[in-house]
């Protein structure tokens, strides 16, 4: 995917208009049209504000990857938009995979320690019934 194809698909997927993109880059409709269609070429000043616009570092935006992966996440607090290869996503999901194991594991020693914790407790209780009656 070539600059000006990858600009126009992410300025898409965020559902901007080449109207507002032109009015915050401070520029015509038309130069901006020109940008997408790759009529004319970019000046690293202009791939910068066209960076900053879409919400991106400019390296990602020169960074031409054969399969662009767009994720896009919203709540009520914060967003955030990521934009990276396939390859760099499934290297991050293994790593997710392999902290969610250890955090699976951690959880379960926990839940022992709690149950340790309260059998303890128990014991404790009984002993202080057993003193108070004698």
């Amino acid at each position: 995917m070539k600059v000006h194809e990858k600009v126009r698909k992410i300025r898409e997927l965020k559902n901007f208009s080449q109207e507002n993109m032109a009015e915050q880059l401070q520029m015509s409709v038309n130069g901006y049209e020109k940008i997408e269609r790759g009529e004319v070429g970019l000046q690293m000043d202009k791939l910068e504000k066209i960076a900053d616009v879409l919400g991106m570092d400019v390296v990602d935006l020169l960074t031409v990857e054969k399969n662009l992966v767009f994720l896009n996440m919203e709540n009520s607090t914060n967003s955030a938009n990521y934009y990276a290869s396939q390859e760099r996503y499934v290297i991050e999901i293994e790593k997710l995979k392999q902290q969610n194991g250890y955090l699976q594991a951690i959880l379960m020693e926990k839940e022992k320690l709690i149950t340790w914790q309260k059998q303890q407790l128990d014991s404790l209780n009984e002993l202080i019934r057993t003193i108070g009656r004698g």
